[in-house]
């Protein structure tokens, strides 16, 4: 900085008044003030005013900056610093631009309604500056030949104000500029059954303004949302953003009630066995459909009575709009071999065995009972017909088949089990040296450890899972007792319901939500053969239109060529039909894979993996009560609250 002298002391007079010096930067573009000298006796203090006539004294004819005057004084008045105030600035050099359409804020958070987003600029020739001492400072760019304008146009949820030249958000969500078009993508999404608000969230705007919850009630209500914000889920959004400093997709920023359905007719077991008190519910009985035992009969027992259905509970959209509940179905049982009806509602057993109910038939199926552990004493062991029955466990390396149901009353340890329906083991299945049980109905368990399950139907586990290979095509359930779900992978095309899922030690855990696909390999062994014979008829005639061909053919091959294009056609719709039928099961799969919950009724911790619709989220914190679900309109996953 230099020095620059002022003409402000009036030498001349009895009673001098305040005077400042200034200092100039060395590049001339900066003044300030660097020594103040207070008004002797009778002279006049430092006003605004006095130090505009110094700087005009004192040769500078650029206008000082607004308010820089008063701040000054103000700091010394105060007893700061005065001399870190910039005063005057020089002018500098503007180098001539094409016009365009230059961001207000950060493209990469969202915009909130009615916020300026976007500016366009118009052509700028540029222009020589000026240092606060004279000196003349020229453009240091030069554009050849004439300055292009931008067309400014507002595309979808953007308005542009043509007086001031800006752009402003007409609704919450992502700003585009694209080719001199600003647009928004909209940063909310209601669900299907206009029941959750979805959106992206993060701790500033588009502004780099701070975000509260409570600027998500007027976005909310432009979008006829009754419901307010869901506040608690939208302030964890914010305070993870702003731990992270990363932008929260998919937060729940709204949401509704959704219908409880009505409960459907169901059969309850009359017959007395040794469960646990898990097994029974908030009335003391045993619910048959969820537990599916294999309970022994004699005949004479009245071993079953059918429940009608109850109502459902309404639930309530984003509109405060009543939602329906659909109400419980009624059941329907027929009596099969070994069962016959007993009043309106009751079933008796006429003979002895395992009570079945499979496709609304209870019946009973003949047992074949082995009284002790199944090992080397016994052999393996394989039914012809039936059920089979064992009063003890399975030991290591040995196997067992049962036709139909299979029930062992203690452990299966490292073995092959296999029945045609359902398997209970009422101990646990503990695999450390292989094996496997496979179903084609049910699994049920007390606990399953290192243990490989297959299921054509549900799999339902008493207490833990510890690092279990587990497939089924029903659902998979894990809440009768502590319900945790720790290392290995869960794969279900239904529903999955445990307590716990992962360890605070963050064991590598997976659940997956899979559909059934049907076998598409024959379907695109024909589509090939297909394509590659009208790729050869192209080849011959040409792929263009039929009238064309037939008329550019000479009349005495033009009969040969009415059946190639017949064929042709064929062929064609035959494409069509198949790629028809890929589209319709992969929309089908889509649709059942949005139908799927992944229901955490306490914890969900770090180190599970979610695999849905080929899409993965890896869990990188402790959720409470959580429920995960795929998003066929974004092709997500998703997480809410349970």
């Amino acid at each position: 900085m230099t020095e620059k002298n002022d003409t402000s002391r009036n030498a001349g007079r009895k009673n001098p008044d305040a005077a400042v010096r200034f200092c100039m930067s060395t590049d001339g573009m900066k003044l300030g003030v660097s020594r103040y000298m207070p008004p002797e006796p009778g002279g006049r203090p430092l006003t605004p005013g006095a130090i505009r006539k110094q700087l005009a004294a004192a040769g500078v004819s650029l206008e000082p900056e607004e308010g820089a005057p008063e701040k000054i004084l103000e700091r010394l008045q105060s007893g700061q610093d005065y001399r870190k105030v910039v005063l005057v600035r020089g002018q500098p050099a503007q180098n001539p631009s094409h016009g365009r359409v230059e961001p207000a804020g950060d493209l990469r958070v969202p915009a909130f309604t009615g916020q300026i987003v976007a500016r366009k600029i118009p052509p700028n020739p540029g222009r020589s500056g000026r240092t606060i001492d004279g000196r003349v400072l020229e453009p240091t760019e030069h554009i050849e030949g004439k300055l292009k304008d931008v067309k400014a146009k507002a595309g979808p949820n953007v308005a542009y104000d043509a007086m001031e030249r800006t752009f402003t958000a007409q609704t919450y969500g992502m700003v585009v500029i694209r080719d001199g078009e600003v647009s928004i993508q909209p940063a909310l999404a209601l669900d299907e059954d206009e029941i959750y608000v979805t959106g992206t969230v993060f701790h500033k705007d588009i502004h780099g303004n701070d975000v509260s919850v409570d600027m998500f009630a007027p976005e909310l209500e432009r979008l006829g949302v009754a419901v307010p914000p869901s506040e608690e889920t939208l302030a964890e959004a914010l305070d993870n953003a702003r731990s992270s400093r990363r932008i929260q997709r998919n937060v729940v920023v709204a949401q509704g009630k959704e219908p409880v359905p009505g409960k459907d007719g169901w059969l309850e077991i009359l017959v007395d066995r040794e469960v646990d008190e898990a097994g029974e519910d908030e009335h003391g009985r045993i619910d048959y459909r969820h537990r599916a035992s294999l309970p022994m009969v004699r005949a004479g027992d009245f071993v079953a009575r059918a429940h009608d259905p109850e109502p459902g509970q309404g639930g309530i959209d984003l509109y405060n709009k009543t939602i329906p509940a659909r109400g419980g179905k009624r059941l329907s049982v027929s009596p099969g071999q070994g069962i016959k009806r007993k009043g309106r509602d009751g079933f008796e057993a006429t003979e002895q065995g395992v009570l079945l109910y499979e496709k609304g038939v209870l019946s009973v199926s003949p047992v074949l009972v082995i009284n002790r552990d199944v090992g080397l004493a016994t052999g393996h062991v394989q039914a012809e017909f039936g059920s089979v029955h064992v009063r003890g466990s399975v030991a290591a390396g040995m196997r067992v088949q049962a036709p139909e149901n299979l029930l062992v009353e203690d452990a299966v340890e490292s073995a092959q089990v296999q029945a045609g329906a359902d398997i209970e083991v009422r101990g646990g299945i503990l695999m450390p040296d292989g094996g496997y049980v496979r179903a084609g109905g049910k699994v049920m368990a007390q606990f399953a450890t290192n243990a490989r399950i297959e299921a054509g139907d549900d799999v339902i586990i008493g207490n833990n899972v510890t690092n279990c290979e587990i497939e089924t095509t029903g659902s998979f359930q894990a809440t009768k007792g502590r319900g945790v779900v720790q290392g290995g992978t869960i794969t279900s095309h239904q529903t999955v319901e445990v307590n716990e899922l992962g360890t605070e030690m963050g064991v590598a855990t997976t659940v997956v939500i899979s559909q059934k696909r049907r076998d598409h390999y024959p379907a695109l062994k024909a589509r090939g053969k297909i394509k590659r014979e009208l790729e050869r008829i192209a080849e011959r005639i040409g792929a263009g239109d039929p009238r064309a061909i037939l008329e550019a053919t000479p009349e005495p091959r033009r009969q040969a060529m009415v059946e190639v294009l017949k064929y042709r056609l064929r062929l064609e719709k035959k494409f069509r039909k198949i790629n028809e039928f890929m589209k319709k099961d992969v929309k089908r799969r889509q649709q059942a894979l949005s139908r799927c919950r992944i229901k955490v009724r306490r914890r969900l911790h770090p180190g599970v993996t979610i695999k849905i619709g080929g899409r993965v989220m890896q869990v990188d914190r402790v959720i409470e009560r959580s429920q995960i679900y795929w998003d066929p309109e974004s092709r997500a996953i998703l997480i809410t609250n349970l």
